[in-house]
């Protein structure tokens, strides 16, 4: 199974929100005011951080400069 998390800022996180997937797990990491810090995704092999944030109903700062994101793939083992 692989996982993915995209983090925006360096935020402290004050809550985290799970949003319905078909194909996997979603989870949005919030800060105090209700923004978005990051977006964890398990369960998926591909993507585009446009389809992430699809999956994740949200958009992504306008601020946000992606030219230099990377991806690094985790193995998740099963505990």
């Amino acid at each position: 199974m692989r996982a993915v998390y995209v983090r925006f800022n360096r935020s402290a996180v004050a809550r985290t929100v799970q949003q319905p997937a078909e194909h996997c797990h979603i989870a949005i990491d919030l800060n105090s005011k209700g923004h978005v810090i990051g977006i964890e995704a398990v369960g998926i092999s591909q993507f585009s951080l446009r389809a992430l944030l699809k999956l994740a109903s949200v958009k992504a700062p306008q601020s946000m400069d992606f030219s230099r994101a990377e991806y690094t793939p985790a193995d998740c083992a099963m505990a």
